[in-house]
């Protein structure tokens, strides 16, 4: 689904720079703290062995006089290594926001390892949003507004308002299969402004103009 689609979806709110960068924060899925776990020891990040902590990932946080570095790394030790979290839920704004914001901090202090937030996210299968612009949210939200559904059927039953005779009367007719024009379930007399203007292109609204021709000559006619 496009961007605004799946911010609707979230029940996301805010300007549209806020609903893009809580967008940009989203994983394709949530992914175990035990595959993150594997993954930072792999890539010597974070170790726990019998004589302790190790890894760059650790250093960082014994060495740095940043409290709002150190509060984050130990939040993401409680997530990953802690046992405190199973599932990290990347694909929620209530936690990705917060991941993301680590995540970057970690990137800041430490540069030369940029290319791990991309080997992170690839854990839970990318970031589908990580190159939205608001001019993309803006254009896909007047895109997904703006949908057009092309003609269909449905069965749904409904009354026909249709006008007979000189004097505009109205009688009621039940069908049980109605057009579906732009989403809209078509009734009354419209139905046969829209059967006339399409029938060139459909032969289904030949036959339902037909049908509702037929049915009001007859009533017209006693």
């Amino acid at each position: 689904m496009n961007s605004y689609q799946k911010a609707l979806e979230l029940g996301l709110q805010g300007t549209n720079q806020e609903i893009v960068d809580c967008l940009k924060t989203l994983g394709s899925n949530d992914v175990l703290s035990t595959d993150i776990s594997v993954w930072m020891r792999e890539k010597r990040l974070w170790i726990i062995t019998p004589d302790g902590n190790s890894g760059i990932l650790y250093d960082l946080y014994k060495n740095t006089d940043n409290q709002d570095v150190k509060n984050g790394l130990a939040e993401w030790y409680a997530s990953t290594l802690g046992g405190q979290a199973h599932n990290i839920k990347i694909t929620d704004p209530s936690y990705s926001i917060r991941i993301f914001q680590i995540i970057s901090i970690i990137i800041l202090l430490l540069p030369e390892y940029s290319n791990l937030i991309d080997e992170f996210y690839s854990l839970c299968g990318g970031r589908p949003y990580s190159n939205l612009t608001v001019e993309q949210f803006i254009t896909e939200s007047i895109e997904a507004q703006n949908e057009k559904i092309d003609p269909e059927w449905t069965d749904k039953s409904i009354l026909l308002s249709v006008n007979i005779g000189p004097q505009n009367q109205s009688i009621m007719l039940r069908v049980s299969r109605c057009a579906v024009v732009d989403g809209i379930v078509i009734n009354g007399p419209v139905i046969s402004t829209v059967a006339t203007a399409k029938a060139a292109n459909d032969p289904r609204f030949v036959g339902l103009l037909a049908e509702v021709q037929k049915l009001t000559e007859a009533l017209s006619n006693g």
